[in-house]
């Protein structure tokens, strides 16, 4: 990321390896591809995201060094502000290079059974002006690597303006100039088969729910350092997770069948790809 786009803290942390306050630098990651929490980097390999949107800031610890308890974790709480609540996530991106990624929400419907009627309603209203009512899913930004070593960021409200063909157009446009090349169609094989797989699991939990949950789409390349090239890769993943369901959880309200608008999405995504990358 560009300097610019960095923003230091020096927060004061209690560690079980002193007794005494440490000084411990973390960056604000401002380049996400979607979503509205803060994010607060420690290292590269794991991030935290506010759980609460009102705190000032969230902490992180350093997995790679050594397996912490919870209740070493624990006295990581900034001992200024009190008890915080956050999330620590994984940044999944955090040893690649080249890195496009692209955060599409998934699925009809937005809201959880969790939200209240007003949001209810407001969430419906954004899913029938957006892609998502037609499509089954929605561009909810993107951060796109290009030549000159400069990352370029589509945020979620311009995305939310897209019509339908649009969509389309920046989704087929994210994996490279069309008519792809062999390799991206070679890539695209690959992951169409994922989203296929998704599908299956869908269908064989028919009770699941993952309303606002999106799928994560990224590229990046292995380099080659004996031979000087690279070579293109592309994974996707499901994340966001907050307002997910099953039978199994304590929620009042209960599934019997595959979610059908999730799996339309799904179905949107890979006829678009397949249509490009003639498979």
């Amino acid at each position: 990321m560009a300097l610019k786009n960095r923003k230091f803290y020096n927060y004061k942390l209690n560690t079980t390896e002193s007794k005494e306050s440490q000084p411990i630098y973390v960056e604000q990651y401002l380049l996400t591809a979607g979503g509205h929490r803060k994010i607060i980097v420690l290292d590269t390999k794991v991030i935290d995201e506010n759980f609460n949107i009102g705190d000032n800031f969230s902490v992180n610890y350093e997995q790679n060094k050594r397996n912490w308890t919870l209740t070493e974790l624990l006295n990581y709480i900034p001992t200024e502000a009190g008890s915080k609540f956050y999330i620590i996530i994984e940044n999944l991106l955090h040893n690649l290079y080249c890195v496009s990624y692209l955060d599409i929400k998934m699925g009809k419907r937005q809201h959880g059974d969790d939200c209240s009627e007003e949001k209810r309603i407001n969430m419906i209203r954004k899913c029938k002006m957006s892609s998502s009512f037609a499509l089954g899913y929605r561009i909810c930004g993107c951060i796109k690597y290009d030549i000159n070593k400069n990352y370029v960021h589509t945020d979620k409200y311009l995305c939310r303006k897209f019509t339908i063909y649009e969509t389309e157009y920046f989704l087929s446009n994210f994996f490279g100039e069309i008519p792809y090349t062999n390799i991206v169609k070679s890539q695209l094989k690959i992951l169409i088969s994922k989203l296929y797989k998704i599908i299956t699991h869908l269908k064989e939990d028919p009770t699941m729910r993952l309303y606002s949950s999106s799928l994560f789409i990224y590229k990046y390349y292995i380099f080659d350092l004996e031979s000087g090239q690279k070579f293109l890769q592309l994974d996707a993943k499901i994340i966001d997770f907050e307002h997910s369901t099953n039978i199994h959880f304590l929620d009042k309200v209960k599934y019997y069948e595959p979610d059908a608008g999730y799996i339309f999405g799904l179905k949107s995504i890979i006829k678009c790809l397949s249509h490009h990358s003639n498979l």
